[in-house]
Formats: structure tokens, sequence, C-alpha cells
């Protein structure tokens, strides 16, 4: 090879290596910059999930310590804060609600009753609600409504409005959606309410397995003439109030076994069931 031929690919060679080192600086520059970056998200997700603990944590702990609250208010704050933290661990709920007639937590929990059951009708998947209810044929409801002295009909209304919101929640997400809703009648005398987030009570192949399961306790107050919300609201879990939590559990549990299934295509009808058997007792002087 001639020296001018070999100049002249001595320098072609140099000018290919010039114009490839910039862009191979650049390249290891931009992957310094991916991965600095990388550890900057990673820092970002890791101060976000402490913070998120803290707040939980600190929820939980405010949650827990002032025991006597609204009734209706403290039971949304506790199922708002537990649907978040299932949310993001990627759970989805099952809500369990025992009441003479729920229908405070019904009414002001709505949206949250529907956004459970429409998840499962968008996305395939959802949570699932089991709601327990006082029977108004039974004796136990009638001896209510003399301790509490309701002469004009109330709880039989209030239990009308709760299964009225019910159906309309049907109508506007589906019979589909709501087969994930299941409601009972029961007929014992009632001493307490209870809502129950991720306990599973009557499925027995998990009870007492979820760590994550939190009950929200209403005992009923003593004294005639007083309504079951005047009384306090205790939170329990199964690492803070353990022995209460198998015994709410337990409680929910032997009642559902036994309560008749109300068909949820049904609630209609029962709430004017309900209604027609309020006007016999008006027209017949009874109240």
């Amino acid at each position: 090879m001639d020296n001018t031929l070999f100049g002249s690919l001595t320098i072609a060679v140099g000018a290919v290596v010039a114009a490839l080192v910039p862009a191979l600086v650049q390249n290891v520059r931009m992957r310094k910059q991916l991965e600095q970056l990388g550890k900057q998200l990673g820092n970002v997700d890791a101060s976000y999930q402490k913070l998120y603990k803290t707040y939980h944590d600190l929820l939980n702990k405010e949650l827990h310590n002032v025991a006597s609250q609204r009734l209706i208010s403290f039971q949304l704050l506790a199922i708002d804060s537990h649907l978040c933290e299932d949310k993001i661990a990627g759970r989805y709920p099952i809500i369990e609600i025992l009441g003479i007639n729920s229908l405070g937590l019904l009414h002001q929990g709505r949206e949250r009753v529907r956004n459970i059951l429409e998840n499962k009708k968008k996305e395939g998947y959802g949570g699932k609600i089991r709601i327990l209810l006082l029977d108004p044929d039974s004796e136990a409801f009638r001896r209510r409504q003399v301790f509490e002295m309701d002469k004009v009909g109330r709880l039989e209304a209030e239990l009308c409005a709760s299964l009225y919101i019910l159906a309309d929640i049907r109508e506007n997400v589906g019979s589909e959606a709501f087969a994930s809703l299941e409601i009972r009648f029961h007929d014992s005398d009632p001493d307490r309410s209870l809502v129950m987030l991720d306990v599973s009570a009557t499925d027995e192949a998990i009870v007492l397995a979820n760590a994550n399961g939190v009950i929200l306790e209403n005992q009923y107050p003593g004294l005639g003439g007083e309504r079951g919300l005047e009384n306090e609201c205790h939170k329990w879990t199964l690492s803070c109030g353990k022995t209460y939590y198998k015994g709410d559990l337990e409680y929910f549990r032997n009642l559902w076994s036994k309560a008749k299934q109300i068909e949820n295509e049904k609630l209609h009808k029962e709430a004017l069931r309900i209604e027609v058997l309020m006007i016999s007792k008006f027209i017949e002087g009874k109240v």
C-alpha cells in the first residue's frame, strides 16, 4: 500500500472516529442520566410509600384513640381509609354490615356502595357487600320498636328507605354488578351494629386469616328510648382488641347463617310490602 492511499485511509478512519466519539460520549452521559433518574424515581416512590404509611398509621391511631365519635362520620372515615389501603395493595374490598336498618350508613355511604359495585361492572372484578338487617316481621323488631319508644312506625320507615336506596343502586349499576351485594333479615334482638372491612366473617375458609381486617362496633345503649347510634363506636383489629374482634365476627356469622335472604330483584317490592303493612296498622289504629 503506497503512502498516499494509507494516508487517505487514516484520514477517513479518523473522520469516522471523530464523528462517533461525541455520539458515544453522549450515549454514556444519557445512560448515566437515565440511571440517576431511575434512582430519583425510586426515591420518590419510597418517599411516597413512607409518607402514605405514616398517614395511615396516624389515621388508624386517631381512629382508635378517639372511641366516641359521631357514629356515621366515624364509620365513613374508617371505610375511606380502608378502601384506599385496599386499592394500593391491589385487593378488592369485602364489606359486611349489621344493623337494625343501617339507614344512616347506606344514605351517607351510598356512593361508596355504588362505586364498589361499579368497579366490578367496569373492570370485571370488584368487592363484595353483605348487609344483615332486622326482620320487620319478627317479634324482635316489635320489641325494638317498644324499646326505642317508636309509636309511629319510624323504624319500619327507615328500613323501607334503606331498601329503596339499595333498589335504586341496583337500577343504576345493573343486576350483574349488584349480584355482588347480598342482603338478609335476621330475627334476634339486636344489641350492636357492625361494619366489618375485609373480615370475611361468612367465609369460613379464610376467617381470621386476614390480618388487614377491621371491625367497627357500636354497642347499643341499654336505656329505653335511646337509639342505637347514640352510643360509642370502637375499632377492633387482630392486633388491637382481638377478643372483641373474634366475638363480633362470630356474632355476625351466627346471625348470617340463620337469616333469610332477600332476593335482589325483589328489594323494591319488599319495601312496598312493608309500607303497605304500615298503612294497614295506621288504618287499624295500631299506630
